[in-house]
């Protein structure tokens, strides 16, 4: 799947879609989202060993359920990946890091980055079917909507529950 230095953005995504459980993630958002992981003070150092684990995992997995079982336990379990993991995982749903307060961990706060974009392209909207709040209309002078929504104000809109609602993989509930 990758080497030891690198991973390839097709190594990114198929890693980020087996994390977020979500199929046909955005190669461009992707390709964002890649330089913004890697170049992470923190957790960009862990992506190599990242893509290297799911290429392992995926050559031995014999199945679906066997995939998610062992990506829980050699990921997300694992206290040098798992944290990475999450931070993924993070990135593709809120378009942002959660990023500990090293003075006390028990507390944090949300880092967008530079791109606006990332924010109302985050997967959550999708999963609760909702527009992102404080995001730009779909024109100048039209009131907020979803990209090319062209309907009206998205609060006018009821919404499109017939569209399709990614399930997270079975590791997400590791009670």
């Amino acid at each position: 799947m990758t080497d030891d230095l690198f991973c390839t953005l097709d190594d990114f995504i198929a890693l980020s879609e087996c994390l977020t459980g979500v199929a046909g993630l955005d190669p461009d958002l992707a390709l964002q989202y890649l330089g913004r992981f890697r170049d992470h003070p923190i957790f960009g150092r862990a992506l190599p060993g990242l893509c290297r684990e799911l290429g392992r995992i995926v050559e031995e997995a014999t199945g679906e359920a066997a995939l998610e079982e062992t990506v829980g336990a050699r990921i997300m379990d694992e206290p040098e990946l798992g944290p990475a993991a999450q931070q993924l995982i993070y990135l593709w749903y809120v378009g942002a890091f959660f990023e500990l307060d090293p003075a006390d961990p028990r507390r944090g706060a949300w880092s967008y980055g530079t791109d606006p974009d990332h924010y109302g392209r985050g997967l959550m909207w999708a999963v609760i079917r909702a527009h992102a709040p404080m995001t730009p209309g779909v024109a100048e002078g039209q009131q907020p909507g979803p990209p090319d929504h062209g309907r009206g104000p998205y609060w006018t809109t009821p919404p499109n529950l017939d569209a399709p609602v990614a399930v997270p993989p079975a590791w997400f509930d590791r009670s």
